[in-house]
């Protein structure tokens, strides 16, 4: 049985992050333990209805981790089921490499206050995000981005936020290394060789209203929330972070971090696939192999059976051509028309011997291909 290890501060971060009756299924952990773990490391947790305010975009407490505890700062949870066991080694890779991101002074891991030498990427945002670029205005509030440029979507007082997180994230992803072009799947992050589709998006607000009738209805507002998405295949694997306790400013560790494991992850299944279409190939080549032996040895089989049974033939025609031989002999009947027609015979019966195959004079390889056949079809 597996086990994984959390400090004090990474336990706080989790339960303010993630409802803990989610947490419970990912780690295989029961909601009870986790509950009572956070009560003995004095560890605040959300209140009834916290989750439910963010998601309506209502106000929300967040209560500070107290510094004076002086039990202990890690706890260890056994985890039981081989699933769940996998995601906890997967988030604890991810906490791993948060640390180290932040660890590593070289990185620039802030969002600087104001545009500084921007990338190329973000000059050319920053020149279509103008009303002259979109003249027919917004929606819901909302600009975004032509094709062919860094995929922004927010409200005019937020644009130039946006382009200096993403300006930011961009310098982040080269110092590492990594890239982010403009390619036919949009904008994506290069990361380990592999394209990640990424976007920056402003969260819209939604009031409902009821008429004088009673119709419902909804309008949708900017809610100066940015959030930051991330995915390889649209419909799987899509991360979104600033909402909630954190503005998107402060996560630039942890999405540099989920980035690289995304690829990490890509790679890995990619190499896995490779080698399933491999293996599979193998079995392929193996299964066709040994199914051409078959069809091949049948065929020798076959062609085996028919030479045997034309030697066969042949055999018995000598025996006929012998025994009329013999008989004219014996009773003084050989005449020169019978000398002439065994000679012939003989001949015939060599030209007809698969195993001679005598050239004849009148009748050539087509015909005994012919009289072959007819012998096989049973028609003589």
């Amino acid at each position: 049985m597996k086990k994984i290890t959390f400090t004090r501060k990474e336990l706080y971060d989790l339960v303010w992050s993630t409802p803990i009756s989610k947490l419970s299924k990912e780690y295989g952990i029961s909601f009870h333990k986790l509950r009572t773990t956070c009560d003995k490391m004095d560890i605040p947790v959300p209140d009834y209805g916290h989750w439910m305010r963010i998601q309506h975009n209502k106000p929300i407490e967040i209560k500070e981790l107290p510094t004076d505890f002086k039990g202990n700062l890690e706890v260890t949870f056994e985890i039981n089921d081989e699933n769940n066991e996998s995601k906890g080694e997967v988030i604890s890779e991810r906490n791993r490499l948060i640390k180290e991101i932040k660890s590593n002074h070289h990185l620039p891991i802030k969002v600087s206050s104001r545009l500084r030498n921007p990338d190329k990427l973000i000059i050319a945002a920053m020149n279509d995000l103008t009303p002259d670029k979109h003249p027919y205005g917004n929606y819901n509030g909302l600009m975004s981005t032509s094709g062919g440029v860094i995929d922004i979507t927010v409200a005019p007082k937020n644009i130039q936020r946006a382009l200096r997180f993403m300006d930011s994230l961009i310098k982040l992803l080269k110092t590492k290394g990594h890239d982010v072009r403009i390619t036919n799947n949009g904008t994506c992050a290069i990361v380990f060789d592999e394209e990640i589709t990424i976007c920056l998006q402003e969260k819209l607000r939604i009031e409902e209203s009821i008429d004088n009738y009673g119709w419902r209805s909804r309008k949708y507002f900017p809610s100066d929330i940015l959030t930051f998405r991330m995915w390889i295949d649209f419909r799987f694997r899509q991360k979104v972070w600033g909402t909630g306790k954190y503005t998107i400013e402060e996560l630039l560790p942890e999405i540099l971090a989920t980035l690289e494991l995304l690829a990490q992850k890509e790679i890995q299944e990619r190499i896995e696939r490779e080698k399933r279409w491999k293996e599979q190939e193998e079995r392929e080549r193996i299964e066709k192999e040994i199914r051409e032996r078959i069809e091949n040895e049948y065929k020798q089989f076959k062609k085996l059976f028919r030479q045997a049974n034309l030697l066969h033939k042949a055999n018995t025609l000598r025996e006929y051509v012998k025994t009329v031989e013999a008989h004219a002999m014996q009773n003084g009947e050989m005449t020169e028309d019978l000398i002439n027609w065994i000679i012939w015979a003989k001949n015939k019966i060599d030209w007809f011997d698969p195993l001679i195959t005598k050239k004849d004079p009148v009748l050539d390889d087509d015909f005994r291909k012919i009289l072959y056949r007819e012998v096989k079809e049973g028609r003589i």
